[in-house]
């Protein structure tokens, strides 16, 4: 009898500086998936409603050409199932050079259980290490429970609590604040 060995998914996490045809798509897919799936995740569009992969579509083409957003993206089996960013301060903002942050990070739900949330993590700790900040900065809504547990797991801090941070499903719902040392 024949024994048939089953394939590890081939993990990895990379900065992405430039779409390809492909890339676009992933994580446009990848996005809507996730929006659709996971109470409170929004990538900061105006709408509450469906967005039109159009919006998706500008939205991530827009972030790569912020020089202080830094797209880091996981992929499954090469195709982006998740994706993360490292957003430096303004270079004008003097007082808060030591410090940078984390926005619009996840993994879709068809791509989770396979550690690429936490590295995209490590990541984007191991990038802002490098570029010299000692903190790093976030904030979630409350009802992202699996992305609090991630966080928690790593030693990001919880400093506070926005009793009203943004809607969900019709309901204003609190936020989370956390920072981490490097």
């Amino acid at each position: 009898m024949k024994q048939v060995q089953k394939m590890q998914p081939k993990i990895r996490v990379e900065k992405l500086e430039k779409f390809n045809s492909m890339d676009i798509e992933d994580i446009c897919d990848a996005t809507i998936d996730t929006m659709k799936e996971t109470s409170g995740f929004n990538i900061g569009t105006q709408s509450i409603t469906p967005v039109q992969r159009s919006q998706i579509m500008a939205y991530w083409e827009g972030v790569l050409l912020v020089p202080e957003r830094i797209l880091f993206v996981g992929r499954l089996d090469g195709v982006i199932a998740g994706a993360a960013q490292l957003v430096k301060p303004s270079p004008n903002n003097q007082i808060s050079l030591f410090a940078c942050n984390i926005d619009n990070h996840f993994v879709a739900p068809w791509a989770r259980g396979h550690g690429i949330s936490n590295l995209l993590l490590d990541h984007i700790e191991t990038e802002a290490r490098l570029l010299g900040y000692s903190i790093i900065k976030l904030s979630v809504r409350e009802t992202r429970q699996a992305a609090i547990s991630v966080f928690e797991k790593r030693n990001y801090v919880r400093w506070g609590i926005l009793p009203k941070y943004e809607v969900d499903k019709g309901e204003i719902v609190s936020g989370y604040f956390y920072y981490k040392e490097l």
